[in-house]
């Protein structure tokens, strides 16, 4: 899911360099918010500062991993759905 709840679902590439410039601050103002919620959730498991930083990066690896498989399912079912268009199921 995305920042505000919704399906992570590919983009198009945006044509204008004002288009890019508007994804760029938009994915960067996701990222921050991301780092501040993974952050949050490593202040409520320790104190400590280091291992903080190491959950944080943790947390960053499922994030992305999880991205990397819904995409992969989405894919899948969109192929799945394609081979079965015009056919009565």
């Amino acid at each position: 899911m995305g920042a505000n709840g919704e399906r992570n679902r590919p983009s198009p590439v945006p044509a204008s360099e004002r288009s890019c410039e508007r994804a760029l601050e938009a994915y960067r103002r996701y990222e921050t918010q991301m780092e501040s919620k993974l952050r949050e959730r490593a202040v409520e498991g320790t104190a400590d500062t280091e291992i903080q930083t190491r959950i944080v990066r943790e947390l960053w690896k499922l994030h992305f991993a999880h991205g990397r498989h819904a995409a992969l399912e989405n894919d899948a079912s969109d192929k799945a759905g394609r081979e079965t268009e015009g056919h009565d199921l």
